[in-house]
């Protein structure tokens, strides 16, 4: 006779755990929660930006509820602008049952603030179930605030309890410890916030930026604020980084494209005002481009062909020299950038100005000899003279020498 099977249980175990975590995952998650910027009902247009802050904050007081998930701020406001809405339009149920729609949240908070007759202010606070539209609380928060608004938390702290009650939650000892922290209070600091949360919304960071110093200058220890001043000076950060090298790309993008229009001069031995013009701009991108010696090089057969030009006939000094000006000119235009124009000032003709030029180059590369030597070439070539005598600078290279 054969013995029964035994019933092998581990497998269903197995089983039975893996449905038991499907099942707390997702028939027991809790709520989606929106919370929209409130709206300033009141006379005070100083208040504009104080709605938006409220907002925020109970948002972060509510993110401490393990039971609820909560809508990104930006998310809702992106759809409140695609749809065109005020702040004020969400208090209709219809208008915020379908931006609640829009960012699949399962309920929408709204709000106006509707007194501030200091020491106290009254919020109006609306709860909106998004899948029937249906109201689930509406009511009016009054909290004393203090004659300067320096309480205001004690309101803020209301309206997170008042929503709460609302969606029925259970809040466990650790989340109720948490909901009670304070790190602001003030609000002045609140309005300050709401201020940067709108210049961000419009694109001005700067704003953004001057109004959370401000916030943290009153309450330092304002956590929101300063994770939104830290994100934003990185984000600003990343920014320059990326057009400071859009910007390189773009110059090196340029000024390799003028090169090669002046390429093949360097090596021309033709005179003319628009190829010695040419010749002083290619001498120029090979000094930014660092490499000194070529440049050196290329400026004394520059001086060398000059002179040539100077001696012929046919042309006189005024005309090289107009020639040799516009057309520097011309080729430089063609940057369009200005910053990138001014890496070309003081493109000389003359031979004593180039060659006073290639001195310095020499003298920062260590040949003193060399630089003295082009100094006074320069001085025995025709051309125009400058005050200075090469002996003066024989002796002010010599101390620098001395000194290095």
């Amino acid at each position: 006779m054969r013995r029964p099977r035994a019933f092998c249980y581990r497998p269903a175990m197995r089983a039975l755990l893996a449905l038991l975590l499907f099942l707390s995952t997702t028939a027991w998650a809790g709520p989606s929660l929106a919370v929209a910027d409130f709206a300033n009902a009141t006379p005070d247009a100083a208040l504009d930006a104080t709605g938006t802050g409220v907002a925020a904050v109970l948002v972060s007081k509510l993110s401490k509820l393990e039971a609820l998930t909560l809508v990104e701020r930006q998310r809702l406001a992106d759809v409140v602008k695609e749809l065109d809405l005020s702040r004020s339009d969400l208090i209709d149920p219809a208008t915020a049952q379908k931006a609640g729609q829009l960012v699949g949240a399962d309920y929408l908070v709204v709000g106006s603030l509707v007194s501030a007759r200091l020491p106290t202010m009254a919020i109006t606070l609306r709860v909106i179930d998004v899948p029937t539209g249906r109201v689930v609380l509406s009511e009016e928060v009054t909290g004393a605030i203090g004659e300067d608004g320096g309480q205001f938390f004690v309101l803020l702290d209301e309206l997170a309890h008042r929503t709460i009650a609302a969606l029925e939650l259970r809040v466990g000892a650790q989340e109720r410890i948490a909901l009670s922290a304070v790190d602001v209070e003030q609000l002045d600091t609140i309005a300050l916030y709401g201020q940067a949360l709108q210049a961000m919304d419009r694109g001005a960071r700067d704003d953004a930026r001057a109004s959370l110093t401000r916030a943290l200058s009153l309450e330092p220890g304002f956590v929101l604020a300063e994770a939104a001043l830290r994100d934003l000076q990185q984000e600003m950060a990343d920014r320059r980084s990326a057009w400071t090298s859009r910007s390189l790309t773009s110059a090196r993008k340029k000024l390799d494209a003028l090169f090669g229009q002046v390429e093949q001069d360097l090596a021309s031995p033709a005179a003319t005002p628009a190829s010695l013009a040419r010749q002083a701009v290619g001498a120029r991108l090979l000094r930014l481009r660092g490499d000194e010696a070529a440049y050196v090089d290329a400026e004394r057969r520059r001086v060398e062909r000059t002179h040539q030009a100077l001696r012929a006939p046919q042309d006189g000094p005024s005309d090289l020299s107009n020639g040799f000006r516009d057309e520097t000119r011309r080729l430089v235009a063609t940057l369009e950038s200005k910053p990138l124009q001014a890496l070309f000032r003081r493109l000389e003709l003359q031979p004593v100005d180039v060659l006073d030029q290639v001195g310095h180059i020499l003298l920062r590369q260590g040949r003193l000899d060399e630089a003295v030597a082009a100094r006074f070439e320069g001085y025995r070539q025709p051309g125009r003279l400058t005050r200075r005598l090469p002996t003066s600078d024989l002796e002010r290279w010599h101390a620098l020498d001395a000194a290095l």
